[in-house]
C-alpha cells in the first residue's frame, strides 16, 4: 500500500506501534501498517498526535491535506 486516505471529519490519528491508528469518537475507524506507505492523503477535519507526525517525520512519509473548497 502506497497511500492511505483519511476522507471522514473529525478523526484522530494516532500511532500504534508501526501502525497507523484512525479513531472517530473514541472507536476505532481503521488501522493500517505503515510499512512501504509513502503518503498520507487526507480530506477533511483530522487531527494527528504529535507521536504519529514524529513517525511520519522519521519514515518520510508524506502528508497531504486536501480541501474540497472551490
Amino acid at each position: 500500500m502506497d497511500t492511505i486516505y483519511i476522507n471522514e471529519n473529525d478523526c484522530r490519528v494516532h500511532r500504534a506501534g508501526e501502525h497507523l491508528l484512525v479513531k472517530r469518537d473514541g472507536r476505532k475507524v481503521m488501522t493500517a501498517p505503515l510499512e512501504g506507505v509513502k503518503s498520507i492523503v487526507v480530506c477533511g477535519r483530522v487531527q494527528f498526535t504529535t507521536q504519529a507526525l514524529e513517525l511520519f517525520l522519521d519514515r518520510g512519509i508524506d502528508v497531504v491535506f486536501m480541501d474540497s473548497w472551490s
